[in-house]
């Protein structure tokens, strides 16, 4: 291919620049190292600024701090030893198992932080859920939802950077293996795209109901529990499945506004709470909070377990659980973890596993 393309053509790849500046030769070029991409990553990912609505305004004070979309004291800190928790990363280090996961003790300073908040905006933001008990007020799952919103705008910003500067990650390839590479780069980058229309839209209903103070929309299905559990999460999800198995088919379009999901799992005063909630109010979302309505409370935590480990990488791990868990149960988690493409219809079915024994006190619903 690159033989017959002239020095001055544009480039096959589509980057937009002459095929002389993009692949000509690219195939002779030294491939990038396992240390490289590692510091690529870091690179990609080391940004700071504050994503509060108020910040283009100049109201920002003090520093950009280390937001916890999990509580750090009083929250982490329940299911750390040693001031450490497990999360399940995947391992880059093969080539040949990119999707393979595996456990890794993290410290809790580190754990779900990132650092998208100034000092005044994380502070005064979240001081309904930082400074007092979780009571299962409007406020309180509203600012639950936003931090998990606000950590994925974020985190999806990165991998945007991320994969503009992986595009040429293709060097020491042949030219059959770099066009490959180029199809499946122009398929993630698609991908991101999608996020990113779904994101923004999202982000600015949060940031209006933020400014108003008007939550009285939000749908939201919450599960006390009578003990700290031992996996703890922050997320948002695009609706894809339900838990009975039906497939919502929003996953991957830009013809529709994309509905989703925020989920936390947090300790509280009297044991724990699992926090599904969305400003969206589609036929969709009503099908999804039904789904989980139909189940009952002796099925309902294992079928929190499943979902967790199959929607969300920001979840942390109590050590002391994960290492008294059976071998086939921890292989069926690492499995839900490992899974990146559209997943399985019945992959919330139960699957015949007992993986947390936690009693529901409550359920509170909109």
């Amino acid at each position: 291919m690159s033989e017959k393309l002239g020095r001055n053509n544009p480039c096959w790849c589509g980057s937009g620049l002459k095929h002389k500046r993009c692949h000509l030769g690219r195939e002779q070029k030294t491939p990038p190292t396992l240390e490289d991409a590692k510091k690529l990553l870091k690179e990609s990912f080391d940004k700071s600024y504050c994503l509060h609505p108020d910040s283009e305004s100049g109201n920002c004070k003090g520093k950009i701090v280390n937001a916890h979309t999990i509580q750090r004291n009083g929250g982490l800190s329940k299911i750390a030893i040693n001031n450490h928790v497990y999360k399940l990363v995947r391992d880059f280090s093969t080539i040949s198992s990119p999707t393979q996961v595996e456990p890794k003790l993290i410290g809790i300073r580190k754990a779900s932080a990132f650092t998208g908040f100034c000092e005044y905006h994380d502070t005064k933001t979240f001081e309904r859920i930082e400074k007092h008990p979780f009571t299962g007020e409007i406020n309180q799952i509203f600012l639950l939802a936003y931090r998990s919103l606000a950590r994925e705008v974020f985190v999806h910003e990165c991998q945007h950077a991320h994969a503009k500067r992986l595009q040429d990650y293709d060097r020491g390839l042949d030219i059959t293996l770099q066009k490959e590479f180029q199809e499946r780069h122009k398929y993630y980058c698609h991908g991101l795209s999608l996020g990113s229309k779904t994101l923004n839209r999202q982000k600015s209903i949060y940031d209006k109901a933020l400014l108003s103070r008007k939550y009285e929309t939000m749908n939201f299905f919450i599960i006390l529990i009578d003990k700290c559990p031992e996996i703890l999460c922050s997320g948002t999800s695009i609706l894809e499945i339900d838990f009975q198995g039906n497939r919502f088919h929003q996953l991957g379009r830009a013809d529709i506004d994309q509905d989703i999901i925020t989920f936390s799992i947090i300790p509280t005063d009297k044991g724990g709470a699992v926090c599904f909630s969305t400003l969206d109010n589609s036929e969709d979302t009503k099908s999804f909070f039904n789904s989980l309505k139909i189940l009952s409370k002796k099925q309902l935590p294992n079928a929190i377990a499943r979902y967790t480990f199959a929607f969300y990488e920001n979840t942390f791990i109590s050590p002391s659980w994960w290492e008294d868990l059976k071998g086939n149960i921890k292989e069926s988690l690492i499995a839900r973890m490992s899974l990146i493409s559209i997943l399985p219809d019945d992959c919330l079915l139960d699957d015949g596993f007992k993986y947390v024994n936690w009693n529901i006190t409550d359920i509170l619903t909109s």
